[in-house]
């Protein structure tokens, strides 16, 4: 299997002495050799170089990230960019592979490997983070076959770096920074781009919005002063989302628990939802509390094939990065427009409390 082989091979790179006659590029504080063939993407912390077989189907991508502040210590570091680069964008399953080396002019590296499934074909990420005192700098390598693995290990093996003074942003986790002025909006298209598509890192993952805001089918009276919505998106890397959202509030017998599922596209800054399938449960209240009893009711809701102008936005107040979703009008899954007006016909959404699951049997 094409993950079992590169967990062995690509881990000998880094004392690999290739011989190279390809072109040599820089960015921000690293040159390296440019793979012969691929084509370049470039954005505001990131470069990709990106190669496809349309006979073979066979692909591969090559991503190398800004570098960062870090611990210092290539442990945490690793851990910290697997699950921002990684996990967050292609689910994978466990390590096939680990490494810690020493790499050259006193960096040390840190590679791991894990197979994940795109399309319902076998894929293997490769995560290597590199640390020196307290500077880290990622680069990750996706692919469905073998072809590519020269290619990865020539590039690996040609790093070489400088080592200027980085200044970390306050607020922003070090994954997600872009290193743009306080209160900059950032379009998708400058940010980093991930996954098997050309989907902006920012946008995959989850997506949180909660408060009191107005659903087309609640009691929209008492909402936000006896009770809460939670709503939440998570785009995937393969095109698809689901969206689930959690409604209680004391005047009303029921909790109501939404999912929804289907596929998304993005064309600059406009991002379009497609669902496939939507419903709406809703549940007795157990012991009168947010806690889940028994399902009295469960309805599908039509879909409703919405597209949004999308951008990210950090707010210096509460120093927070925000993904702002606009339409010309209010949505049955989104409810009326948020009362901020730093956007016109829009909703915030932000990545606080995602790990809570909306459909636990107890409220979060």
């Amino acid at each position: 299997m094409i993950y079992r082989v590169l967990a062995v091979n690509i881990l000998s790179f880094l004392f690999a002495n290739h011989a190279f006659t390809q072109s040599i590029g820089k960015f921000d504080i690293v040159s390296h050799q440019i793979p012969q063939g691929w084509v370049k993407e470039t954005g505001r912390d990131f470069i990709c170089y990106t190669i496809s077989n349309n006979e073979t189907g066979g692909y591969a991508r090559i991503l190398l990230y800004k570098s960062l502040p870090g611990t210092g210590n290539v442990e945490p570091d690793f851990d910290t960019e697997w699950k921002e680069l990684v996990q967050a964008n292609y689910s994978p399953g466990d390590f096939t592979n680990r490494n810690v080396s020493n790499y050259k002019e006193g960096w040390v590296s840190k590679i791991g490997v894990a197979p994940f499934r795109y399309k319902n074909q076998k894929q293997v990420v490769i995560l290597n983070t590199l640390v020196k005192n307290k500077i880290k700098m990622s680069n990750v390598f996706i692919t469905n076959t073998e072809a590519y693995e020269t290619d990865y290990e020539n590039f690996g093996s040609s790093l070489n770096f400088d080592n200027p003074a980085i200044q970390e942003k306050p607020g922003i986790p070090a994954g997600n920074q872009t290193k743009v002025p306080v209160g900059e909006t950032i379009k998708p298209s400058e940010d980093r781009v991930s996954g098997p598509g050309n989907f902006d890192a920012r946008l995959i993952g989850k997506w949180n919005r909660s408060g009191a805001i107005h659903t087309h089918y609640a009691d929209a009276s008492s909402w936000g002063t006896a009770g809460y919505t939670t709503c939440r998106y998570e785009f995937k890397p393969g095109g698809t989302y689901e969206y689930t959202e959690r409604s209680f509030r004391m005047t009303y017998p029921f909790i109501l628990i939404v999912k929804e599922n289907g596929n998304f596209s993005v064309s600059n800054n406009l991002l379009t939802i497609v669902p496939e399938k939507s419903v709406m449960e809703s549940y007795t209240k157990k012991n009168n509390v947010d806690e889940l009893g028994t399902l009295a009711k469960s309805e599908n809701r039509t879909p409703e094939t919405t597209t949004y102008t999308f951008t990210f936005h950090f707010f210096s107040g509460i120093q927070e990065w925000n993904l702002v979703l606009q339409a010309q009008s209010p949505t049955k899954r989104d409810g009326n427009f948020s009362s901020n007006n730093t956007f016109p016909n829009a909703w915030y959404f932000d990545q606080k409390y995602t790990g809570n699951d909306l459909t636990s049997p107890k409220g979060n």
